[in-house]
């Protein structure tokens, strides 16, 4: 297997232990903006919005996250236009939410730290802090699969206990 793929199965694979497994999807819509739809966007907006309910976590209070999952850069000027942006309008549009980041590149990571000493979290680190301290309902917004400029914040209800 490839190390991309055993990466994405490792991040799917963590996400379902703070998640659960059994997901179900519903497809999400595309925004108005968007005029020229390519066909691998066309196919993301079908794949659709998971979410489970875990029936061990039912009981336990609501604490919701967001995550942003992305890539992630050693620019710190273009950190800042990008993914620091769409984090700023994710947590305006969501004031009360936690919001945490995570990058998938390990070399962006190791990079950002030697030259900032800034230690940025793999997707893996994040899904188990989050796990550590108690949330229950987690937004995921990866960066990587879904074009910032086409981001839209979903409900975090259905709740992924």
């Amino acid at each position: 297997m490839k190390k991309g793929m055993k990466k994405i199965l490792s991040v799917a694979m963590a996400a379902f232990c703070v998640c659960g497994l059994g997901m179900t999807a519903q497809a999400y819509e595309l925004s108005e903006e968007v005029k020229d739809v390519t066909p691998a966007l066309k196919e993301a907006s079908t794949i659709g919005v998971w979410s489970h309910t875990n029936p061990d976590l039912a009981n336990l209070p609501d604490k919701d996250a967001i995550l942003v999952m992305t890539f992630g850069t050693t620019f710190t000027d273009t950190r800042a236009k990008t993914i620091e942006a769409v984090e700023a309008a994710i947590q305006k549009a969501h004031p009360n939410t936690p919001m945490f980041e995570a990058y998938t590149s390990h070399i962006i990571i190791d990079r950002v730290k030697a030259n900032e000493g800034v230690q940025k979290m793999t997707p893996e680190e994040a899904f188990d802090k989050l796990h550590a301290e108690g949330y229950t309902n987690v937004a995921v917004v990866s960066l990587d699969i879904i074009p910032a400029w086409n981001i839209t914040m979903i409900p975090l209800s259905p709740r992924c206990r």
